[in-house]
This record gives C-alpha cells, sequence and structure tokens, in this order.
C-alpha cells in the first residue's frame, strides 16, 4: 500500500511534525498543554508520544489526527500540505 509506505518512511510524518508544532507555537501552548488541552477532547498522550510525533519520528494515527484538527479547527488534510 502506497499510503502505507509513505507513512513508514516518515515522508507523511515530517508534513504532520511540522504543521502540528507550528500549530502549537501559533497557539504559544507548551507540548504540556497540548496534552491537557487533547485530553479534554478523549486524547491521551504521553509528553515523549507527543514529541515523536513533532520531531517526525512517528506520527498520529488517523483517528488521533481527527482530534488534533478539530482542536486546532483546521482540517486534516491541512497536516499534509506542503508549506508555502
Amino acid at each position: 500500500m502506497i499510503w502505507y509506505s509513505c507513512f513508514e518512511s516518515g515522508v507523511i510524518s515530517m508534513y504532520v511534525a511540522d504543521k502540528l508544532k507550528e500549530c502549537r507555537e501559533e497557539k504559544k501552548l507548551s507540548q504540556e498543554d497540548l496534552l491537557f488541552e487533547l485530553g479534554k477532547l478523549g486524547l491521551r498522550l504521553s509528553r515523549q508520544t507527543l514529541g515523536s510525533w513533532e520531531s517526525g519520528t512517528t506520527a498520529p494515527d488517523v483517528n488521533d489526527l481527527a482530534i488534533i484538527a478539530k482542536f486546532f479547527n483546521k482540517p486534516v488534510q491541512y497536516f499534509f500540505a506542503l508549506k508555502q
């Protein structure tokens, strides 16, 4: 599957990483603050997990990304867009 291969190779996870960190910093949230806010929406994660998402080491699954997108009031597709 091409989609799965992209995630495994880190190509997609780097787009997500950049956008996730960018959104968090635009809202002036620390990682801890973001974890707290996402927890209110039912997404419970460790700081280590969030850090690995922001560094592009791993990427959130589709369900987690949907919650993140909702919190930041962005479409899920936003996290896959190239920087302008």
